[in-house]
């Protein structure tokens, strides 16, 4: 990938051993440290390197909570299929996502780098 990034992705629907919540539980490593999620963000500098404080976004949904668990975004998904309004976790905002994941299997397939357009 640019930069020299590399990009590994392992994850199946319904692993053996300890559950995690439907939003699953994430660790990406770089060269600064390493950043997980388990339904709080947590971060480890790598050896002599130090965290910066984290700049809080404005919330993309004002007024709105962001929702805790399965019931909550059937509910909004539901709410967005009656209002026309677009829920939260759109397709749009993974359709990236969705890139970069079939992207890792094509070039695990070939061995080669493959481009994200």
């Amino acid at each position: 990938m640019t930069g020299e990034l590399r990009y590994t992705f392992t994850g199946r629907w319904s692993a053996p051993g300890r559950p995690t919540s439907w939003t699953g539980s994430w660790r990406a490593g770089g060269t600064r440290g390493t950043a997980c999620w388990d339904g709080d963000p947590t971060a480890e500098p790598a050896k002599g390197h130090v965290l910066r404080p984290y700049k809080q976004e404005p919330d993309p949904h004002p007024g709105r909570s962001r929702y805790a668990g399965l019931a909550e975004g059937q509910e909004e998904f539901v709410t967005g299929l009656r209002t026309g309004r677009p829920p939260q976790g759109d397709c749009h905002d993974n359709i990236r996502n969705v890139a970069m994941v079939t992207a890792a299997l094509e070039s695990a397939r070939t061995g080669s780098r493959v481009a994200i357009v």
